[in-house]
């Protein structure tokens, strides 16, 4: 039956990464592709058709992700608004405790999310990927600069997640050591996004073309050894805030899939130094070929 159904066609696509380097668009064993290869001479990547089927939205999607982004970044005023609060009256406040405020207010507007919210300061925000427990967090106090990485999505079917990070600082002064990284990753920012306003209305564009614009400016500031991860995500209809689209990654993988109308991904260059971790984290659609920003942008480190 392959043999009649493959045999006229020279070159067929199937999920399978050149070379391995987009273990995300390979889901085809290597046993198989040995197999097909008996009846069809070629077998290329299904990538960008695979991700044009899967990560695409618009419609109530589209909708559900714009009330999402404003929520969740009302939902962050509250959690930096709660720490400035609590170290007035206190004096301090635990990294824990904000991040229980987070879930519940995701709780509260029907906002669900596949991981609890990061919530560092200092030292724990240089580990991308800290979770503050009730049993080992910190305690939040003036003179520290702190983290906040949040996402959630509608509890709907179609619903796609937002997902922002910002940063604030305890104080009535941003350090110049924080500030400077901060102008750093916020430049990164507006050169990709200066890129994807030009370049997508003349030709194709990669997602891996966007991290090497993020991470050659880090690198040209003088960061390129405190770089831990790829620029940005997938953001697409699903249980995971990492879609099933191009990401925008030339660090952790060679992502070579292209940047299409109606996908949406995370862009949150970070620097993580030995002693604090700073990042910044907006997320942008593509429509008409042009970039659209529905989660607002952070334009300085907040005094709380």
């Amino acid at each position: 039956m392959l043999k009649d159904l493959l045999s006229p066609f020279k070159t067929i696509m199937m999920e399978i990464s050149d070379n391995g380097l987009m273990p995300k668009a390979s889901y085809v064993d290597y046993g198989t592709v040995c197999f097909i290869k008996k009846f069809v001479k070629n077998i290329i990547s299904s990538g960008n058709l695979f991700q044009k089927i899967t990560a695409t939205f618009s419609g109530k999607s589209l909708e559900l992700y714009k009330k999402a982004a404003l929520l969740v970044d009302k939902i962050k005023d509250e959690a930096f608004n709660l720490i400035s609060k609590k170290i007035k009256e206190y004096g301090e406040v635990t990294e824990f405790e904000i991040q229980q405020y987070i879930l519940k207010r995701f709780k509260e507007n029907n906002l669900v999310t596949d991981g609890p919210p990061i919530v560092a300061i200092e030292k724990n925000a240089s580990d991308p990927h800290y979770q503050p427990t009730k049993e080992n967090c910190s305690l939040i106090k003036k003179g520290n600069m702190v983290l906040i990485d949040l996402w959630a999505k509608y509890d709907d079917p179609l619903a796609v997640f937002a997902d922002i990070t910002w940063i604030g600082y305890v104080g009535k002064t941003v350090p110049a050591i924080y500030k400077k990284a901060f102008e750093a990753i916020k430049e990164s920012i507006e050169l990709a996004l200066n890129f994807l306003e030009c370049e997508l209305q003349k030709r194709k564009v990669y997602g891996y073309e966007i991290d090497d614009i993020c991470s050659n400016h880090l690198k040209m500031c003088g960061y390129g050894e405190y770089i831990k991860h790829r620029t940005g995500h997938s953001l697409s209809i699903g249980d995971s805030d990492h879609g099933m689209g191009v990401n925008i990654d030339n660090f952790e993988t060679h992502d070579t899939r292209e940047i299409i109308n109606h996908i949406a991904f995370s862009l949150e260059p970070g620097i993580y130094t030995t002693n604090f971790g700073i990042r910044k984290e907006i997320n942008v659609y593509i429509n008409n070929n042009k970039p659209e920003i529905y989660t607002k942008q952070q334009d300085k480190i907040l005094l709380l």
